[in-house]
């Protein structure tokens, strides 16, 4: 339906009402006919001559709205189609038409919502929907009729006042008793036309909103028709704290961004909100947090230390690092945190030859010693024997030193005959070449030959007051005449602890000197083998501990009491071990044969050399058994071992290495 737009005329005696449309140019409706006009309105002309009219809705609109087009003595042409002259016209219930006066008529030009086709016959419809014949629908939505007064005292729209001083416009009702004049309600309450608020909205007394939502006494907040209770203020049609609305903060047009929450009327970030970390009233999601970035529930962000990542909220190290010194090292390889924090692998000499390997750090403490065979450990040294090249039939072997630290090799003996096994003190270095046993002072100096004449000396064993050898026997008689020797340290006699043997080859002694223990190889029997023990105290009666076995070569003895014997079996390559005093045998582990054997000082671990030219492994495994760990791999034909409280060592006798790995 278009919008009208209606011109007041307001005299001494009357309010006169013009309609016009917009959408025609002068902006009225113009009518050639009773019928051209919306019902309810007349078609005013200027003179009886005049064949086009204007729509009025008023029967006194002529006055004002045709003094533009024929002046104010036009006819207006009646709802029936009969022409009325402006002294005659009346309502069309019969009642005359208001005179004009002399006061100059004063336009005001109302902006109105009105239907060109509004409800009731003759009347405008009034707030309480209830329509009126030929009059205004008076307050309250009562029917007035000939504007007569109705419902308590309203003002109907033939203009005169009630009692109970409320006036009625379009069913709109103020307070303070102010009288309507055709239908327009004077001041203290709403100015409609027609049922249409004027002028920014109804202005009433006692609290209620003026134009435009601004508070007045009383406390009650409204705009667009949403009243607030004291403190709340209305957002998009709904009553809200701005002081603590994340979507209204501090006022209606802003919204906190995601992770912040309102306090005070500001929109902030910590705990109670920010599932990341908070950056002043940024909160960063953990989706997007970096090494710069970091946190979680809402704390304040902070960057990341050294070379940390951020994951989870939290500074760590990438998989695999570990948190060193202020930066995320790599325990298996670094030099300066191998296999923990500042644990150093290296080797006091240029360029070094240590390498963090598996967490370990392996040092080549020597090389270009071929054919490096028996090794061991005491106090800061470690000793070796190279056996001699095949080349000078073996007359060149040596005796060799170095720090446990690494550093300059220190050749003891040289021109040692197939030098083969070793064992030392805080005093001496023995060793056995091919007939002979041999002393030298740990720190070098004149060799004495304790033992020669013997067609092979194999194994070696010390404690505290006596050195003990095996005694391969002769190969005229196939090397079953064997035997076990002791001699005091210091030099002297030498017993016979056990003979007979069938190629003795293995020797240890326990730690209480109350048994010495050894393998019988049996020349390579497969099952000739044997394992025997006998007391140190001057030997006696020979108990074998196991037979049957194929090749068993190195042997060692733990601490606990009683102790538990152990060695290696060459083929098929096992550990083994059984009770000193004798019971089930039990296999430690399996594949890889070995020439060597150790035990570390606390008896937790049985170590070995897996020999193999290219591709030899240096193992251990628990005294119990279990899972063998390799310590290292590609070592060149590991030939002896030796163990002290931290590292493991090793001799690679194809390759011309002494080795340490530590830890063990």
């Amino acid at each position: 339906m278009p919008r009208i737009q209606c011109l007041l005329v307001v005299s001494a005696a009357v309010a006169l009402v013009g309609c016009f449309s917009p959408n025609v140019p002068d902006g009225r409706i113009h009518c050639n006919g009773p019928t051209e006009c919306p019902s309810g309105y007349l078609c005013v002309k200027g003179n009886s001559n005049s064949s086009a009219g204007v729509c009025c809705k008023d029967k006194s609109c002529q006055q004002s709205s045709l003094s533009s087009d024929s002046g104010a003595d036009g006819l207006a042409t009646s709802l029936d189609g009969s022409n009325a002259s402006p002294a005659d016209l009346g309502s069309h219930d019969g009642t005359t038409a208001v005179p004009q006066d002399s006061t100059p008529d004063i336009p005001l030009l109302v902006d109105a919502a009105q239907d060109l086709n509004p409800t009731g016959t003759g009347g405008i419809t009034g707030t309480g929907g209830t329509a009126s014949t030929g009059g205004t629908t008076s307050a309250g939505g009562a029917t007035s009729a000939g504007g007569e007064t109705h419902s308590g005292g309203a003002t109907s729209a033939g203009g005169e006042t009630n009692s109970g001083g409320a006036s009625s416009t379009g069913g709109e009702s103020s307070s303070g008793g102010a009288t309507s004049t055709g239908g327009v309600t004077s001041a203290g309450g709403a100015t409609s036309t027609g049922g249409v608020t004027m002028v920014g909205g109804t202005t009433g007394s006692g609290g209620t909103t003026n134009a435009g939502g601004t508070t007045s006494a009383g406390g009650t907040t409204s705009t667009g028709g949403t009243s607030c209770a004291a403190g709340l203020s209305p957002c998009s049609g709904t009553c809200v704290d701005t002081t603590s609305s994340r979507e209204y903060c501090g006022s209606c047009s802003n919204m906190c961004a995601a992770g912040l929450h309102c306090s005070a009327s500001k929109c902030v970030c910590d705990v109670e909100s920010c599932p990341g970390c908070c950056d002043g009233d940024v909160c960063h999601y953990v989706s997007a947090e970096t090494s710069a970035i970091c946190g979680i529930g809402g704390v304040a962000c902070r960057p990341c230390a050294g070379n940390q990542i951020c994951q989870n909220g939290a500074c760590g190290c990438e998989s695999g690092l570990s948190w060193c010194t202020n930066t995320c090292v790599n325990q298996q390889t670094d030099n300066s945190n191998c296999g923990g924090c500042g644990t150093l692998c290296q080797a006091p000499i240029s360029p070094s030859t240590a390498a963090c390997t598996s967490g370990r750090c392996l040092v080549v403490l020597a090389s270009g010693v071929p054919s490096a065979d028996g090794i061991a450990v005491h106090g800061n040294s470690v000793y070796w024997v190279n056996f001699g090249t095949s080349a000078s039939s073996y007359a060149d072997g040596s005796v060799m030193k170095v720090s446990t630290s690494g550093g300059p090799v220190t050749t003891l003996a040289s021109g040692q005959n197939g030098a083969r096994s070793i064992a030392a003190d805080a005093n001496s270095v023995y060793w056995t070449t091919n007939g002979s046993l041999m002393r030298i002072p740990v720190g070098g100096g004149a060799i004495t030959t304790l033992v020669s004449g013997r067609e092979s000396l194999h194994g070696i064993a010390l404690d505290a007051t006596s050195v003990y050898w095996t005694d391969t026997g002769s190969y005229a008689s196939s090397y079953t005449d064997g035997s076990v020797m002791e001699m005091p340290t210091g030099g002297g006699a030498v017993t016979t602890l056990a003979s007979g043997q069938s190629w003795p080859e293995g020797i240890a002694v326990d730690a209480t000197r109350t048994n010495v223990y050894w393998t019988n190889n049996a020349g390579g029997n497969t099952t000739g083998g044997a394992v025997m023990k006998v007391s140190a105290a001057g030997g006696g009666t020979l108990i074998t501990l196991a037979s049957g076995r194929n090749q068993p070569g190195a042997i060692a003895v733990d601490t606990a009491s009683p102790p538990n014997v152990y060695w290696t079996e060459y083929y098929p390559g096992t550990m083994m071990k059984v009770p000193s005093a004798g019971g089930g045998i039990t296999t430690l582990a399996s594949g890889g044969s070995s020439f060597s054997m150790a035990i570390d000082d606390t008896s937790s671990n049985v170590y070995w050399a897996s020999y193999n030219a290219s591709f030899g492994t240096v193992m251990k495994v628990a005294v119990s058994g279990g899972t063998p760990m390799t310590l290292a791999t590609k070592q060149l034909g590991p030939g002896g071992i030796a163990v002290d409280a931290t590292s493991v060592y090793w001799t690679n006798s194809d390759g011309g290495t002494v080795m340490k790995l530590a830890p063990m």
